[in-house]
């Protein structure tokens, strides 16, 4: 999900683009610490509302990324 903005992020953010991969890894062992941490409520609440609640997420984390000025 970063990587297709990447070079266009490392531009606007003044990021040296050969450290793109760190950028891409913590991205995506955020998002995998968060789905591991996420394991214990499927079973506890109904799943249509964690669906909206992962979905609004992944909005959010979105919009902050393409709001950000600054690393």
């Amino acid at each position: 999900m970063l990587m297709p903005i990447a070079p266009d992020l490392a531009k606007a953010l003044v990021f040296a683009s050969n450290k793109l991969g760190g950028l891409s890894m913590t991205y995506t062992s955020a998002a995998t610490i968060s789905d591991l941490l996420s394991v214990s409520l499927i079973d506890r609440y109904d799943r249509r509302s964690l669906l909206l609640l992962a979905c609004g997420t992944v909005g959010l984390r979105t919009l902050a990324t393409t709001s950000a000025s600054g690393l």
